[in-house]
């Protein structure tokens, strides 16, 4: 009981972050199928957060990406927005935060975050980006932000947590 209270507790701390992080963005110019994009200065990484009204953020060197990147990564968190990851997520996190003791629920939980995001990748390649332009622009991203690292995990763990 008292493990689950603790992820539990950091599931809310997560999410009360990504919820501060969200508020403190600076709106874009620009609204992606009625989901607002906003620039977030504590990212490294794009993502989606919002339970129920969902917002991209971007980090503030995306300013500086070409249209084939920008292409990319919006696609990539549209599809997100689209598919209602956010949504899953918190129900696969609090599940596995009640049987915490099963194996099965934190392999489940992973597995579901790398098939979240190849069905978003696919989506992305349905809507005509060739798979070598994706697979670079992503490795470009991957390596741009491989210096960030401690930032990147704190960030990643957000997302995940969402």
């Amino acid at each position: 009981m008292s493990v689950s209270l603790v992820l539990l507790i950091r599931l809310a701390v997560s999410n009360y972050r990504a919820y501060r992080l969200s508020s403190m963005a600076t709106p874009h110019t620009s609204i992606l199928n009625s989901t607002p994009v906003a620039y977030c200065e504590q990212i490294d990484v794009p993502v989606t957060t919002g339970l129920f009204f969902p917002k991209i953020l971007l980090p503030f060197s995306t300013r500086e990406w070409g249209d084939s990147r920008s292409k990319i990564v919006l696609g990539h968190e549209a599809a997100h927005v689209m598919r209602r990851d956010v949504l899953w997520q918190m129900i696969a996190s609090v599940s596995r935060s009640l049987v915490w003791f099963q194996p099965l629920a934190w392999l489940g939980h992973r597995q579901m975050i790398l098939e979240r995001e190849k069905a978003c990748d696919d989506l992305v390649l349905e809507n005509g980006v060739l798979p070598i332009d994706d697979a670079s622009e992503l490795l470009a991203l991957a390596t741009s932000v491989r210096d960030c690292r401690p930032r990147l995990l704190e960030v990643v763990s957000v997302k995940t947590d969402l």
